[in-house]
């Protein structure tokens, strides 16, 4: 069995691009400076958005493959509900 949490993309969006900004996961960069990398911003978009599309599609595509069952759960719906 495979279980596949998936984020919202938007949320992925944002937060990774403060992750490649700082090179870490506990910093983020100010709206200041994100507006002086706005055009880095909107590569970042279009690149993570093909990432995550494609990040889920291979695990569902595998488990459809492999004849495993998959559960795909929203990590908000985690956070908001852990129990």
């Amino acid at each position: 069995k495979a279980l596949l949490i998936v984020r919202n993309p938007f949320d992925t969006f944002l937060s990774n691009f403060h992750f490649y900004a700082t090179n870490t996961h506990i910093k983020s960069i100010s709206n200041d400076i994100q507006k002086d990398f706005a055009s880095e911003f909107d590569f970042s978009i279009k690149e993570n958005c093909k990432m995550w599309n494609d990040y889920n599609q291979y695990w569902i595509m595998l488990a459809k493959e492999r004849n495993i069952p998959v559960y795909i759960v929203r990590y908000e719906d985690m956070v908001m509900s852990p129990f």
